[in-house]
Order: C-alpha cells, then structure tokens, then sequence
C-alpha cells in the first residue's frame, strides 16, 4: 500500500503541474502541459491495471511463484500506456513544429 501512495503523490504532482501549464500565456509551456497530462494519465492508466492481490508485490520480480497466477497482472493496460506513450509524442512533436512554424 504504501508505495502505491507514493505512486498517486506522484499522479497527483504531474496533474498539478500540467494543469498550471497549460494555463499559462506561453505557448511551450501550454505543449509542456499537454505532454505532462499525457504523463499523468499514463500513470493512471498504470494504477488501473494493478488488483487487490498485486498491490503488495509492486517492485518484486515478475515471474510467477509456484502456481500464483493470481499475482500476474493485467497486461492490457500496458499496452495502452505504450500506444499513449506513442501517439503523446506524436502529438508533442506537431505541436513544437506549430511553435517553430509561428515564430518564424
């Protein structure tokens, strides 16, 4: 339990960060912004994955012990991560070519 609260201090701190972001004037800092939200989900999206059983083995090795498969964990959101990871930066590297398109 304990390093879960250390896992939603985190998401709690990315949301915090990205929300003043994306309310500022600066254009950078709005693409700041949205790239830490898309952290900040992701890191959601990661918390969502893990059940009752597994929120004490966070940080242990990942094979299974002696038959436990109740401990494996749920390998879809993972994949989602990794699909938001991408399209995040996509979406990242338009809107910084917008930015340098603009200033010139």
């Amino acid at each position: 339990m304990f390093v879960n609260a250390w896992i939603a201090l985190g998401l709690f701190l990315f949301l915090m960060v990205a929300i003043r972001f994306l309310l500022d004037t600066q254009f950078l800092r709005r693409i700041l912004g949205f790239a830490l939200l898309g952290h900040a989900l992701n890191l959601m999206l990661l918390l969502s994955g893990v059940t009752g059983a597994q929120r004490n083995v966070i940080g242990t090795p990942a094979f299974v012990q002696a038959g436990r498969f109740e401990l494996i964990v749920d390998p879809l959101p993972q994949a989602l991560i990794l699909t938001a990871i991408v399209i995040g930066f996509a979406v990242t590297a338009v809107l910084l070519i917008f930015e340098i398109v603009e200033k010139e």
